[in-house]
């Protein structure tokens, strides 16, 4: 069982893709925005990130800046969501990275999950074959989930060399 994270503030996409990683035997760990994304990743030893490229905190190019920056999440292949009305500019597909359009074709998450995390067999239940061939549908505009209240404040410790945190309270 992989570790993934799915960084998204868009409910549906993590519900949905929750479901298919757990029917994967894979366990999920969420996050709505790129800071947390990259502490969570580092902290669970995430075998896969799944970021929305316009997350809040600096968008999936800061999510992937902070990761890179750790050697314990420097390695760990990264997918980042993107709708069809904002491509991610400034990202670009390579050994770690691969991008995939909203809404989510969950074939080619499948294809793209397989690609990075070895598979580890559903975990229980009826197979999840059907759900592979039909696609999610669009971002919602819905406010992100509350952060868990064990999350901890951010601290310039995680950052790379020369970035600090400002807190708006």
């Amino acid at each position: 069982m992989a570790k993934i994270v799915i960084a998204d503030v868009d409910e549906t996409t993590v519900a949905s893709l929750t479901q298919v990683l757990g029917k994967s035997g894979h366990e999920v760990v969420t996050a709505d925005d790129a800071y947390t994304a990259a502490s969570v990743a580092h902290a669970h030893q995430a075998a896969l990130v799944v970021v929305y490229h316009q997350i809040p905190s600096g968008g999936s190019l800061k999510a992937i800046e902070w990761m890179r920056a750790k050697s314990g999440t420097r390695k760990t292949p990264i997918i980042v969501l993107f709708a069809a009305s904002a491509p991610p500019v400034g990202v670009a597909e390579d050994a770690l990275i691969r991008l995939l359009e909203k809404p989510v074709d969950l074939g080619k998450f499948r294809e793209l999950l397989d690609e990075f995390v070895e598979p580890s067999g559903p975990s229980s239940g009826p197979s999840d074959e059907g759900d592979f061939g039909r696609s999610l549908p669009p971002l919602g505009h819905r406010p992100p989930p509350p952060l868990p209240m064990d999350m901890g404040a951010p601290s310039d410790d995680d950052l790379p060399p020369g970035e600090t945190i400002s807190l708006d309270l």
